[in-house]
């Protein structure tokens, strides 16, 4: 077990997984996704629909200094991952904008499915 927050997606078709990305230290993407998916629990892995990568980067793209802290809340004083709004919560928010339109590009939904782990 690791002694760091890391998400981790895996794209696969039906008979093969393989990863495709790790985000470090993201505890807002936790906090989204125990929001407004499922909770996490280190080492479960969930499913990612398209309906809730659109989601995703339709609040991704919303964002602004002024609405942060309600679209995109860090998880205060969280032991893993960073909490403040800084300059690297800013370029976490730009890698994940930039995944979630690369994935939403490459993942043929109707054969290929994707997955997120979460690991601390």
């Amino acid at each position: 077990m690791t002694n760091e927050l890391i998400i981790t997606t895996y794209r696969c078709p039906v008979e093969a997984i393989e990863p495709c990305d790790e985000f470090k230290h993201c505890n807002a993407l936790l906090n989204w996704f125990d929001n407004h998916c499922v909770e996490l629990h280190s080492s479960g892995i969930i499913e990612l629909s398209k309906e809730t990568l659109v989601k995703l980067s339709c609040d991704l793209n919303a964002l602004s200094a002024a609405n942060c802290t309600e679209v995109f809340p860090t998880i205060r004083n969280f032991v893993h991952g960073f909490d403040a709004y800084d300059e690297t919560y800013w370029q976490q928010v730009y890698q994940l904008r930039q995944w979630c339109i690369v994935q939403l590009a490459e993942v043929d939904f109707t054969t290929q499915r994707l997955f997120l782990q979460a690991a601390w």
